[in-house]
């Protein structure tokens, strides 16, 4: 379905074009600006995977490609925490809390991230975790934006395998650009 932002961050006088702020104030843009600013955000929810977040790990909205790429429905997905989407293993993990923890300080994380489908089956994304803060400075949203990199992923992997399986059945000799042995292996 097509992202309606006005529901979210500005009123619907759209020939003011007044933005509202998250604690209720409103702030006059110029029409270009926000013309602007809107087909922006536009664009990206209609060519990247775009998970909407609360501080505490809340899912409050996932566009259409994140849906697709993860197999969920959005009513599946909506008030569930994010733990959802990743296995117990990292959930558990100290590095998912300490990413949560700089999330919450407003500190972006990006990265290939693992992610586990509703069928079971990895997801890679690389993905930037972006906190958006209040007029006050707050941390009142998070918002994933991301590209499927699974096939990538697996392609080196394969790649990396083949290459460990050759060094550990051939000997294999790696040379500076001036003739040096630089590593000696078999």
């Amino acid at each position: 379905r097509p992202r309606d932002w006005s529901s979210d961050v500005c009123s619907s006088d759209l020939t003011n074009a007044t933005v509202m702020l998250s604690g209720g104030s409103n702030v006059a843009v110029p029409q270009h600006e926000y013309a602007e600013l809107h087909g922006e955000m536009a664009a990206i929810y209609d060519s990247q995977a775009v998970l909407r977040l609360s501080p505490d790990g809340t899912i409050v909205d996932a566009n259409a490609i994140f849906l697709g790429m993860i197999g969920y429905t959005l009513a599946e997905l909506v008030g569930k925490p994010h733990t959802l989407l990743v296995s117990p293993t990292i959930s558990n993990s100290p590095r998912y809390r300490d990413s949560w923890d700089r999330l919450r300080a407003g500190i972006s994380q990006q990265g290939a991230m693992l992610r586990r489908r509703k069928d079971g089956q990895d997801l890679w994304l690389r993905a930037c975790y972006t906190p958006i803060k209040d007029e006050r400075g707050r941390v009142c949203r998070i918002v994933m934006y991301g590209i499927d990199v699974t096939a990538q992923r697996h392609r080196t992997n394969d790649f990396e395998s083949q290459i460990k399986a050759i060094r550990a059945v051939q000997a294999v000799v790696q040379f500076a650009p001036y003739g040096i042995v630089i590593e000696e292996i078999g």
